[in-house]
């Protein structure tokens, strides 16, 4: 007769073997072979990691990656004055005055 859900697999000492008939699941379970899922349910379950608390992101470190291109655009659509001439550092520190103010 064949098993229900076929293959099921036994182990022992290592080895794994799949199995499809109640006779030969017998057979094996009679010699110490243990059914696959038994066998990890008794298991102790793995620590669990504590979810990482997300990272805070301040508009400043934003501005900080932006490119000299991308804090010009910004710039420009707050109505932040700069000299066209400006460094990056210098759009950049603009900015960061506006996201303080």
């Amino acid at each position: 007769m064949h098993l229900k859900n076929c293959p099921v697999y036994f182990v022992k000492d290592g080895q794994r073997q799949a199995v499809y008939y109640t006779v030969d699941a017998r057979q094996l379970t009679e010699d110490g072979w243990t059914i696959e899922q038994e066998e990890e349910q008794t298991l102790e379950p793995a620590a669990v990691e504590a979810p990482k608390a997300p990272e805070v992101v301040t508009e400043e470190d934003l501005l900080d990656e932006m490119t000299r291109a991308e804090l010009i655009d910004f710039a420009e659509a707050n109505g932040i004055e700069f000299k066209s001439s400006a460094s990056k550092a210098d759009i950049l520190e603009a900015c960061k005055e506006f996201a303080d103010g």
